[in-house]
C-alpha cells in the first residue's frame, strides 16, 4: 500500500500538532510540517513521538519569506517524491499591531503569509498534487474566526 503523503502548515501549534499526531497514527501516512522554530520543531516530534504516534518530518520556513517557502520546497521535493495533502493552516491577524510590517520581499507581512505563501506553496507543489486523482490543498485559519468575532462584537 502507498503512504499518504501530508504537509501541515502553521503558527497555531494546537492544531498543527493534533493534524500531525493524526496522520502520524495512520502508519500509511508521513507528515512533515512546516516550522519557523527548530527548537519547537524538534519539541513537537517528540511529543507525537511520546503520544505514541509515528515519526514526523519538519522543515524549516518561514512564511512571510518567499526564498524561505521555496526553500522548504526544494527540501520537501529532495526528500519525498509525492504529495497527496497539503494543509495550510499558518495565518497572521494580529490586530494589535499599529505599524505596516514589510516582508524582505517588500509584501506586508499578514498579506504575505496569509495569502501569498498559501498561492506559492499551491503554486509549487502542483506538479506532485496534479498527478493525483485524490490531491488536496485545504486552507484553514482558526484566527479568522477569532478575528470576525472581535469585529462583530
Amino acid at each position: 500500500m502507498c503512504k499518504k503523503h501530508i504537509i501541515i502548515t502553521g503558527r497555531n501549534i494546537v492544531i498543527r500538532f493534533q493534524a500531525a499526531l493524526e496522520a502520524s497514527y495512520n502508519e500509511n501516512c508521513i507528515a512533515a510540517i512546516l516550522f519557523r522554530n527548530k527548537k519547537r520543531a524538534e519539541k513537537a516530534c517528540y511529543n507525537i513521538l511520546k503520544a505514541d504516534g509515528n515519526k514526523v518530518d519538519y522543515i524549516n520556513a518561514d512564511l512571510s519569506d518567499m526564498q524561505s517557502v521555496k526553500d522548504a520546497v526544494n527540501i520537501y521535493k529532495s526528500r519525498y517524491k509525492t504529495l497527496d495533502v497539503l494543509l495550510n493552516n499558518a495565518a497572521d491577524f494580529d490586530i494589535s499591531c499599529r505599524k505596516r510590517n514589510i516582508t524582505a520581499d517588500g509584501l506586508e507581512t499578514q498579506f504575505s503569509v496569509n495569502v501569498v505563501s498559501p498561492y506559492l506553496l499551491s503554486l509549487l507543489f502542483n506538479d506532485y498534487l496534479i498527478n493525483l486523482l485524490s490531491g488536496k490543498i485545504i486552507n484553514i485559519s482558526s484566527k479568522s474566526l477569532c478575528l470576525f468575532l472581535f469585529i462583530k462584537a
